[in-house]
């Protein structure tokens, strides 16, 4: 997978997930759910052992007006957000119609 694809695959990802709940309710913004998530991200690499730097996730790094959900992680960190996406969404099917999309681009 090339930079361009981890980068269109984890902005879906975050906003489906982050839409649908899996990291709390976000009718009133994102800010809570993004702590959550950043603390299952946590402790999802601890598990892998995956090195990585991100920092937390902010509401700001997460959208942009204009251009919706955005992902802005360095390379190699875009690498390991992506990867822990993924995984967090096999285990979380949503209702989501781009669900099935997704599962199909993970097999390509």
């Amino acid at each position: 997978m090339n930079c361009g694809e981890t980068y269109l695959l984890a902005r879906a990802l975050r906003g489906m997930l982050l839409d649908n709940g899996v990291f709390g309710d976000v009718t009133d913004g994102y800010r809570n759910a993004l702590v959550a998530a950043y603390e299952h991200f946590l402790s999802w690499r601890k598990i892998w052992k995956v090195p990585c730097s991100q920092k937390r996730f902010t509401p700001g790094q997460l959208q942009r007006e204009g251009y919706g959900f955005y992902l802005n992680c360095k390379g190699f960190n875009a690498r390991v957000v992506t990867e822990w996406l993924c995984d967090v969404m096999i285990q979380n099917p949503t209702q989501d119609p781009r669900h099935n999309l997704v599962e199909v681009a993970l097999m390509l």
